[in-house]
């Protein structure tokens, strides 16, 4: 107990750590208006399937909650970080506040740990803060340094040839792909540079750090309205606190005679290892670390899925859809693709006469000339109508199956029948359902 009341102390002690609690609890705030208007899976009303983190096979605890539970959950996360921001305000009530933000990232992990499709870059950054405030000592040290190492690995994940060349930023910024390309290289060297000016002590340099990210982010949240804009932005404030702080306890420690006990400073830099050890690509993505994983933007992929239903007197070929609102640069990822097959399974096992699904997945990246097979399914509803939740799609088959072997009007086209490799056709619709009767 003494370790958590030195955490409490170390807050209320100083007005700068009330500042960030306030700021962590109103993130908490936005994000849950966030998940409830643009999260298809956090909508009670929405029957999709969950997706599993790979470092887990069971997954789904959501599906089991019952609507009016699943709404009073949201609606205490709501409030316990609506209470926490005015509690870190005040600054007389540091404790409770301390324990209903606490409480709020507990049903935070929740969600986020139940469905991976929750699942964006910003997010394992403020789990981390999180945590890290209520459990670490020297918290200015360990959010400013937490954030600085975003920023670099954030911009290290952009040295690829879907960001490079602006094909991830079509769509969002209305530019040629000329200029998307200057767009591209311009936010590496911005995420590379201006936090760096965060860190000065010098009013000028930080100035220029302070407005050329809110500039940045402003930007950014303009054309994709997205979180993390906002979280950085915040963050970028939280800089700007941090400086007026130390200036005001430098004029103070002129008329102090004594020295107030400083936390210990060893704590940290362990915590923020742990982050760092957790964005090297050598960690497996079977390892918990995943969900601390800086991932950078998806990789522009062209794909096709190809799915068949097998009833008792003939095979029908499906259409797929993909969740709604879901990014174009998402379409093509795995899981997605593996779990939106499986959402099927619910509705064709109401035919009587219904006995599989088998689905098909190709995809090729940006610089790829040829198709690879990603997972192939013969039965994939095997399990799905009982478990409740998506998991991760098995690796490939070593063939496809003799189902496939069909009259010619159901045949796959030649460039798709190769088990590992064909030549890349361009993405199109499934044909709508056909029947062939055995």
């Amino acid at each position: 107990m003494s370790w958590l009341r030195s955490n409490v102390w170390e807050i209320q002690r100083s007005r700068l750590l009330s500042f960030l609690g306030a700021i962590l609890s109103l993130l908490h705030v936005i994000n849950y208006f966030y998940w409830v208007n643009r999260s298809q899976i956090l909508n009670p009303t929405h029957n999709s399937t969950l997706m599993c983190w790979d470092f887990t096979r069971h997954c789904g605890p959501l599906l089991n909650l019952a609507p009016h539970f699943f709404a009073a959950f949201l609606t205490a996360y709501l409030a316990l970080s609506c209470f926490a921001v005015l509690a870190f305000i005040s600054r007389r009530l540091t404790g409770l506040a301390w324990a209903m933000l606490f409480g709020a990232n507990l049903i935070k992990l929740f969600f986020y740990l139940s469905d991976a499709s929750l699942a964006i870059d910003v997010q394992a950054l403020l789990l981390f803060i999180n945590f890290g405030f209520l459990f670490v000592p020297s918290k200015a040290q360990l959010a400013r340094f937490s954030i600085l190492i975003y920023y670099f690995v954030a911009g290290l994940r952009e040295l690829s040839p879907d960001w490079l060349t602006g094909k991830a930023l079509q769509g969002v910024f209305p530019l040629s792909m000329k200029g998307l390309e200057w767009v591209a290289a311009f936010g590496i060297i911005a995420r590379w540079t201006l936090p760096l000016l965060l860190l000065s002590p010098i009013g000028q340099h930080l100035a220029i750090g302070v407005i050329g990210l809110l500039t940045f982010h402003i930007a950014n949240f303009y054309f994709r309205s997205d979180y993390e804009s906002v979280v950085m932005g915040t963050f970028v404030i939280f800089f700007l606190l941090d400086y007026f702080e130390q200036k005001r306890t430098e004029r103070e420690s002129l008329y102090q005679s004594y020295a107030l006990p400083e936390p210990s400073k060893l704590w940290w830099p362990v915590f923020v290892g742990v982050f760092i050890v957790a964005q090297i690509p050598a960690v497996s993505k079977e390892s918990a670390l995943q969900f601390l994983k800086v991932e950078g933007p998806a990789a522009i992929a062209d794909c096709v899925q190809i799915t068949f239903a097998n009833y008792d007197n003939r095979i029908e070929q499906l259409a797929v859809e993909a969740p709604l609102g879901l990014k174009p640069q998402l379409k093509c990822m795995a899981r997605i693709a593996y779990n939106s097959a499986r959402g099927l399974c619910h509705d064709l096992a109401k035919d009587p006469s219904f006995r599989s699904l088998s689905t098909y997945f190709l995809s090729r990246g940006l610089s790829e000339a040829r198709m690879k097979t990603v997972f192939a399914e013969d039965n994939i509803c095997a399990d799905a109508t009982t478990t409740g939740a998506a998991v991760a799609p098995t690796k490939p088959a070593a063939a496809m199956p003799p189902m496939l072997a069909m009259p010619p009007m159901l045949a796959m086209p030649p460039a798709l029948a190769a088990p590992t490799t064909a030549t890349a056709p361009a993405v199109q619709a499934s044909p709508k359902p056909t029947e062939v009767t055995k």
